[in-house]
Parts: structure tokens; sequence; C-alpha cells
């Protein structure tokens, strides 16, 4: 196993002497990118991002506790160990609560201490991240509950309640769409769960087994082209549901294409509709949490699953225009094979 470590330091023979604890990991690998500054710091974690950050408060453009704090007002998700010569408990304190995974002085380091804390702080940041996505589910969940299905309940009630007194069709096929909607959200609850209740030891899935087998579940032309194995779990079939439904609920389509390929070492897997498109001054916008356009706009939150679900995988998804009319839905998918 490789651990990408970027080292923020900026005295050559602190440096060195940190890559010769790492030099002989056992089962895990260093790959140690020296940085001296924290400008080039930040430059390097726009650009990519490590498994762990070891970073010397005191920089040539930087000094003290402002340098991690600096580091992680960029928003980097990579835990950061801080590595100083300053023996200092009460700043070590402000700075663990801050989100500093640890705090090491460089006198009392050893290959061993190092490593290990390495490795804690990676365990515990995996940990801590869990734990937010359960968080983010619960709190949309709990936002559904005391929201959208609250309200679609009264609506039914006093829809029933008026066609009770007058035998008013109309009346009772309110009801009825208000039902169908509320059955629409407890589902989209169930997938959320599916969300954060995935194991994270995810498995290689034949992804054209999957499309065929949710295409089954619509009653308009769905088509399907390529192969692919995908690295996903069982949420899947929640991103391509969620793809086609948006397509034929919001979109109007009739037709579905669903196409998918290796490329350059990733799976892209394109759903394209023939229906009404997506304007281009919402694209951006439509894999919003809480994001919804249109006369049949729904809780918006089918996309944004999409979104995260395909986060999870280390992938991206993407939307453009389909031709000559619709939308086109592009999941991309890392260490695709056919």
């Amino acid at each position: 196993m490789q651990t990408d470590v970027l080292l923020v330091e900026d005295n050559p023979g602190d440096a060195r002497l940190v890559e010769e604890m790492l030099s002989n990991g056992g089962e895990t690998s260093y790959n140690v990118i020296h940085i001296d500054s924290l400008s080039a710091a930040l430059d390097q974690l726009s650009e990519a991002r490590p498994d762990i950050i070891l970073l010397d408060l005191n920089l040539p453009d930087s000094h003290g506790a402002e340098t991690f704090d600096s580091v992680a007002d960029h928003g980097v998700e990579a835990p950061v160990v801080v590595l100083t010569g300053l023996d200092d408990e009460s700043l070590a304190l402000q700075l663990v609560q801050r989100g500093a995974q640890d705090y090491l002085v460089k006198g009392q380091l050893s290959p061993t201490l190092l490593k290990k804390s390495i490795m804690y702080a990676m365990e515990r940041h995996q940990t801590k991240q869990q734990i937010e996505e359960v968080a983010e589910a619960l709190r949309i969940i709990n936002k559904l509950i005391r929201h959208d299905i609250i309200n679609k309940l009264q609506i039914a009630q006093s829809a029933l309640s008026l066609a009770r007194e007058d035998a008013d069709e109309a009346m009772l096929d309110k009801a009825t769409d208000r039902v169908s909607d509320t059955i629409a959200l407890l589902r989209r609850m169930k997938e959320l769960e599916q969300l954060v209740a995935s194991s994270k030891n995810l498995q290689r899935y034949n992804a054209r087994e999957v499309a065929d087998e949710v295409a089954t579940q619509f009653d308009v032309s769905i088509s399907l082209e390529g192969d692919c194995t995908v690295t996903a779990d069982k949420a899947l079939y929640s991103v391509l549901e969620n793809l086609l439904r948006n397509a034929i609920d919001h979109g109007g389509s009739t037709h579905v294409d669903i196409s998918m390929e290796p490329y350059n070492g990733t799976c892209e897997i394109r759903v394209a509709d023939n229906g009404s498109g997506v304007p281009d001054d919402i694209k951006q916008r439509v894999f919003n949490e809480e994001f919804s356009s249109g006369g049949s706009a729904g809780s918006g939150l089918g996309l944004y699953i999409v979104k995260k679900t395909m986060e999870r995988y280390g992938g991206n998804v993407a939307i453009e225009d389909n031709k000559p009319s619709g939308a086109a839905i592009v999941l991309t998918f890392p260490g695709g094979m056919q």
C-alpha cells in the first residue's frame, strides 16, 4: 500500500530526517513530496490531494497557528499532522481543537512514532468523514420528515375531506398525487440510508447488467449500448434509477439511450434522453441539494443523491445537451474495464 505524504518543511535537514524515517515503511510505502513554503504547499494542494500532510508551523511565509489555519481553510480533505520544534502543550491543544490530527515535536520523533501517528491520523480522519456523512444524511431525512412529507400528507388529508363532502373527483386525484409524492420521498430517504450505510469496501459491478435490471422498472423505450465494469456498491442501482426517473418524470422523455465504454482508465456511462432538456442557466445547479425546477419539480434530492454517490466512488457526474433534443448525464467511474 502506498501513502502519499505532503511534507511542508523549510529546514532541509529536518526534511531529510523525516524522509529517512519513512524510507523503510514495511508493508506501507511512503511517497513523500517535499515543499518548503506555505504558498507552494497551497499550490500543490490545489493540484492534488495527498493522503496526509506533515506540516511545520514556522515557514518563510507563515508562522505559528496561522500556518495550520491557512491549510485548513484551503478546504483540503486530508488529515494534518503538525511537526514543530516547539514543545508547547497549550498550542498543541489549540491546534487539535481546530482539527489537527496530531502534534509531534521534532526532537522527540522516531520512525515508529511517526508512522503510527500517520496511520492513526488517517484512520481518525476516515472515521470523522463517515460520521459526517451519516450526520448529513440524517439532517436531510429530518428535513424531509419535518417539511416535505408532513406538508404533502396535510394536503392529501384536506383534499380527502373536501372530496368526501362534495364527491369531487379532482380532489381525490389531488390526494392520490400527494400520496404518490410521499411514497417517492420515502424512497429517496431509503436511498439516503443506503448511501451512508453501504460498506466502504466497494465491489466490481457489471454496469450493463445493473442498467438492464433498472430499465425494467420503466415503461418508456430504453436502449443499452456498450459494456463496462465499475467499482461501486448497491447504491449504483439508485443512481441509474434516479437518472431515468428524472428524465421521464421531469424531462418528459419518451426514449432514453444508455451507453457505456471504457475511456482512458475510466468508465463513462452516458444517460441521454429526448426530453425537454436543461437550460444553460441552471446546469451548474441541478445537482445541488435543494434545487428543483419546473411544474413537476420534486424534493430536489434525486440528482443530489447521484452526485454524492459518485463522489463516494471517487468519480464525477456532469450534464450536457443531447442532440437534437434533451439532456445527457455523464457518469465517470475511475478504473473502468470492459
